[in-house]
């Protein structure tokens, strides 16, 4: 007996989070299948992770009236804790490192001048911003 399917995205990561013992997490990556016995309770956190994309499913070797019952986490790639926006910037991981944002504007795109930040008024009809982020000696 066999429960439905669940769908990992490329990127996205499941994890057994509490199961029925005797049911059987099956998870199918590319034509692969593996099997890993889930144990019973909140005993689960030594449970394999499974990252996408694949095939998630449980199955019970005994088909007994004992439904089957898991409850999966699920961790979506693109979820917005996980997406970096297009137009954000990152100061970088560095101990000993000091660096500079700049916002930058400008009205063709090709010469940039220091802006502040604040109130802009709609008299010019383009205006592009930017942020930099300039590594200090």
């Amino acid at each position: 007996m066999y429960s439905q399917t669940i769908t990992l995205a490329a990127g996205d990561i499941a994890e057994i989070m509490y199961s029925h013992s005797g049911d059987t997490l099956e998870y199918q990556i590319g034509t692969d299948t593996f099997s890993v016995a889930t144990q019973i309770g909140n005993q689960a956190s030594n449970q394999p992770k499974v990252a996408g994309p694949a095939v998630l499913r449980l199955s019970r070797a005994n088909l007994s009236s004992v439904a089957t019952m898991a409850l999966i986490g699920i961790t979506r790639a693109n979820s917005a804790a996980n997406v970096l926006p297009a137009n954000a910037v990152v100061i970088p991981e560095d101990a000993g490192g000091q660096y500079q944002v700049i916002l930058e504007s400008s009205t063709d795109l090709l010469n940039w001048a220091v802006a502040n930040p604040g109130t802009y008024g709609g008299s010019t009809p383009k205006r592009f911003f930017r942020t930099r982020i300039v590594k200090l000696n």
